[in-house]
């Protein structure tokens, strides 16, 4: 909108800003309400889950078998996929890959290029391929 426009609009709605009540007159004006003095706290970032991450990781999505499985070190994006039975028939190009400290990453995929980055998995992670 225009700043003159939107001058003329003010203008014109300012006079019909004023409170009236029937049997005791009470008028106000926008410079006699009262200003709240108080300022507003910034927006605090969101912290990470509390407490040690659990010694699972999550598969979840178009998975042939999603669920919870037994986190052990080493284990790979590549093994998670394969412990959930691979991909179903409807599964997307996409990998959302979400941390306990709530990081997260995103992969592709498709049958002519398989994943070539292959991160090892921590505690607590899930592995996601949304649906359509």
């Amino acid at each position: 909108m225009k700043p003159g426009l939107s001058l003329v609009i003010m203008l014109l709605l300012l006079p019909g800003c004023t409170t009236s009540k029937r049997g005791s007159v009470a008028t106000y004006h926008f410079a006699e309400l009262p200003v709240a003095t108080h300022e507003v706290p910034p927006p605090q970032p969101q912290s990470a889950p509390r407490g040690d991450p659990p010694l699972f990781i999550f598969v979840g999505g178009e998975f042939r078998n999603p669920g919870q499985f037994a986190w052990t070190n080493g284990m790979t994006l590549k093994d998670s996929i394969a412990a959930a039975g691979g991909f179903t028939d409807f599964a997307v190009s996409r990998i959302h890959l979400q941390h306990w400290d709530g990081s997260s990453e995103r992969y592709k995929w498709n049958a002519k290029r398989p994943l070539t980055n292959n991160p090892a998995l921590r505690p607590g992670d899930a592995v996601i391929n949304p649906r359509q």
